[in-house]
């Protein structure tokens, strides 16, 4: 199994916390720091190659600070994932090409902050398994991309067999049937209805450890464990959402 590793930076604007801002979605001028030593590729047990892309963006905020992180989101809520529906890098909303992003349904188990008055949403985040193809398609540099991984021996690797794991910051993978915290964010001109986007990198989704706690006052909840994506570690969930400064 060879391995290496590719990671490009976007220089995003203030809105890069929440995800939706078009500096963000626009795959245009994507590549234009990617370093040819710098990324990781293997072969799956289906004889798959894994291209895994890291995009790294430059925050606005501090969000490991709790009330900053509290204070950046419009909506904070308990989820449970139904299902993961697939993956795109088109967005049929805008008409455009965007970063590939991950998509599905999910149960909301208890609001946080915000009004979310749906039981079942559909969400998405960015990042997610794509096929080599369709992330070409929405590329403005496609040449560069197939001349790196030839460089590092794939020239004979068909398109078809290849699949770009597309992977934002150090952000963990979403998983059906598991709960989580989610920082949530609705933007009307690039959602559609009843969805929400998953915001803040790692920082934004946090597994949910499996308690008896009861989900029915504030204070219940913020002793829920959650899972530090940094560290690993699981914490207080009242150590990641600032109930104070929820109106």
């Amino acid at each position: 199994m060879k391995k290496g590793i590719i990671v490009f930076s976007i220089a995003a604007s203030i809105l890069v916390i929440t995800f939706i801002s078009n500096n963000v979605h626009s795959r245009k001028n994507l590549n234009d720091d990617l370093k040819n030593d710098n990324y990781v590729y293997e072969t799956d047990k289906d004889g798959k190659t894994i291209l895994s892309f890291t995009t790294y963006l430059d925050l606005a905020y501090d969000l490991t600070d709790s009330k900053v992180l509290t204070d950046a989101f419009e909506y904070i809520a308990l989820i449970k994932i139904d299902s993961i529906d697939g993956v795109d890098n088109y967005d049929t909303v805008i008409n455009q090409y965007v970063h590939p992003y991950t998509y599905g349904k999910a149960t909301v188990l208890k609001v946080l902050k915000g009004n979310i008055n749906q039981e079942k949403i559909g969400f998405r985040r960015l990042g997610g398994k794509i096929s080599f193809e369709k992330w070409l398609e929405g590329d403005d540099a496609p040449e560069k991309i197939i001349k790196i991984r030839e460089e590092y021996g794939l020239k004979n690797v068909k398109n078809e067999d290849t699949i770009v794991n597309s992977i934002i910051g150090d952000d963990i993978e979403v998983e059906k049937g598991k709960i989580y915290l989610a920082f949530l964010e609705y933007d009307t001109s690039l959602n559609k209805e009843n969805e929400y986007w998953i915001g803040g990198v790692q920082y934004g989704l946090r597994e949910v450890q499996q308690s008896d706690v009861s989900l029915n006052s504030n204070g219940n909840v913020g002793n829920l464990k959650v899972k530090d994506n940094t560290t690993g570690n699981w914490i207080n969930l009242s150590d990641v959402v600032n109930f104070n400064s929820i109106k």
